[in-house]
């Protein structure tokens, strides 16, 4: 009874469904998603990224005193505007190659369903996804962590202007 209920509540489906408790935020999280977290967390720490960081915070102090007023003009905008078009792009490039190859999986397998219809294809569809998507993984590693380490690298310049757009 016990083990039916929890079918119940959390249906597993597949290896590319499964999820497990992040202590991070407190909910479910995949296994990829938290492999990526461990990783790129890693990378931070080892690149310098958190001494940077502590650099960055205190120089916020001196830079920009807590009793001091916030003033928002055109280029601190502009900067803001960029660095979030500059995050959108990390996340599209590196979530886009898994999207299109799953993608043209379920276009192939539904042109299989209408020509062989006997053939249960969502069940051939996750093992299929899963592979595809870890090979991908596999050659697309070294150059989505490249880019992401090049964007620790320019924290510090990115930093430095932000205060320069502050301090005006």
């Amino acid at each position: 009874l016990f083990c039916q209920s929890l079918s119940l509540e959390f249906p597993m489906r597949g290896a590319s469904m499964s999820t497990v408790l992040n202590p991070l935020m407190g909910l479910q999280s995949s296994v990829f998603g938290m492999f990526f977290t461990q990783i790129l967390s890693v990378l931070f720490l080892v690149s310098g990224g958190f001494n940077a960081l502590l650099t960055a915070l205190y120089q916020s102090y001196t830079f920009l005193p807590p009793d001091s007023a916030l003033s928002f003009n055109d280029d601190l905008l502009a900067f803001i505007s960029q660095q979030w078009q500059m995050m959108s792009d990390m996340c599209l490039s590196f979530a886009l190659p898994a999207m299109v190859v799953m993608i043209m999986v379920d276009v192939a397998l539904g042109l299989v369903n209408r020509s062989v219809e006997q053939l249960n294809v969502f069940f051939l569809s996750m093992p299929i996804k899963s592979i595809l998507v870890v090979f991908l993984l596999l050659v697309s590693m070294h150059f989505a962590l490249t880019h992401y380490l090049n964007q620790i690298n320019q924290f510090e310049s990115n930093i430095s202007t932000l205060f320069q757009l502050l301090k005006e």
